[in-house]
């Protein structure tokens, strides 16, 4: 018997700046789907992992939470989806050839923005002049 790994799908990323003890946290909202259980428009809240200089490593398994906003009785712990989190994130960063699990985060929101557009409008640097009144 073949055991099928967990799918999990990022549909939008977010960061928090002002997270726990000061420690910035990422929000996500994911799809997921495995052999024995499946959820979508779920709210998976991480931190990252950090080497000695500060770079970013993965995602940390033991603050990894997922919920689901409308029935919280069914939840996730880290050890369970954190590691397929990761890996989704990982394979965004090849496909959008980024760095950072930050960089997904602008390149989605972009992606989002260029959709919510009205059609027939068109985003514009403006650029002012000072002029001195004499």
């Amino acid at each position: 018997m073949i055991d099928m790994a967990c799918i999990v799908t990022i549909r939008k990323l977010d960061y928090q700046r002002n997270g726990i003890s000061g420690e910035g946290f990422f929000q996500a909202l994911i799809d997921f789907k495995e052999k024995d259980d499946s959820g979508t428009g779920l709210i998976a809240t991480f931190e990252t992992k950090a080497d000695e200089d500060g770079n970013e490593i993965g995602v940390n398994q033991i603050t990894t939470r997922v919920i689901d906003p409308l029935d919280f009785n069914r939840h996730w712990r880290g050890d369970s989806l954190g590691y397929d989190i990761e890996a989704a994130l990982n394979k965004l960063k090849t496909e959008f050839k980024v760095e950072g699990y930050y960089d997904i985060k602008e390149v989605l929101n972009l992606r989002e923005a260029k959709y919510l557009t009205p059609l027939g409008f068109e985003v514009k640097k403006i650029q002012k002049t000072r002029t001195r009144a004499d």
